[in-house]
């Protein structure tokens, strides 16, 4: 099993070859053996999700199966703790592209140009802001605010201010002349706690507007980031 990580201040990709039984644990050693730097000082990351010593014994293949089964590539991504000054609550902006799944820490007072994406796999681009709660009480609380981008989408950009505070604008075309538009956001929160309060999961899909799926683990939190771009789910519902 091959496995990219991003380590953007480098602007490096590190690749493993892992077994299909490996965990992040696993993962965090051989980046140790990578970077000189110890697990617990690794700020690893996949699509938006920080990656804590809670989900060291999480098997990679199912963070991935998702993604393999809409045949898409997704990278983990490492921050360092001298370039992100050791904090782990960031926002990030993640999209669907055709065969890629691409996540992008915001900062502030970015102007990011998004085209190349174009088209989305993905019906929405998504901005996360925040896992809480605890997996093993199965009790967390995933914020999201989605982006519906239109489908004949010209051109599609970002910006943040001073305060991280995101705006997202796609370019139109009527009647032969483009013009642009900033896309309002809608901001979505899948609770944790409720998938099993319901059979058919009404109350999570009230909250979260994501889906059906009856996932747990983290595939529950990968889910979310899936449904609120609105790719497909196709999880095992064993996990």
């Amino acid at each position: 099993m091959l496995i990219s990580v991003e380590l953007p201040e480098a602007d490096e990709t590190f690749q493993f070859d892992l077994e299909d039984s490996a965990t992040i644990a696993q993962l965090k050693s051989e980046l140790e053996d990578e970077t000189s730097f110890s697990p617990e000082r690794q700020n690893l990351y996949f699509v938006g999700i920080f990656l804590d010593s809670n989900f060291d014994n999480v098997c990679l293949n199912e963070l991935l199966e998702p993604f393999s089964n809409l045949n898409m590539d997704v990278e983990f991504v490492l921050y360092l703790p001298k370039a992100c000054n050791n904090t782990v609550d960031k926002k990030w902006l993640v999209l669907g592209k055709e065969k890629k799944f691409k996540t992008i820490m915001l900062m502030p007072n970015m102007s990011e140009d998004l085209t190349s994406h174009l088209p989305l796999k993905s019906k929405s681009i998504g901005i996360s802001y925040a896992v809480e709660g605890s997996m093993d009480e199965q009790n967390r609380k995933f914020s999201f605010r989605t982006y519906d981008v239109s489908k004949t989408a010209k051109k599609l950009r970002f910006t943040t201010d001073a305060n991280f505070e995101a705006k997202v604008f796609q370019t139109l075309e009527k009647d032969g002349e483009h013009f642009e538009e900033e896309i309002k956001g809608g901001l979505d929160v899948f609770n944790e706690s409720m998938i099993d309060r319901e059979t058919k999961l009404d109350k999570a899909m009230k909250v979260a507007k994501i889906g059906y799926y009856t996932s747990k683990g983290i595939s529950s939190i990968v889910g979310a980031v899936l449904g609120a771009i609105g790719l497909h789910l196709h999880i095992n519902s064993s996990n």
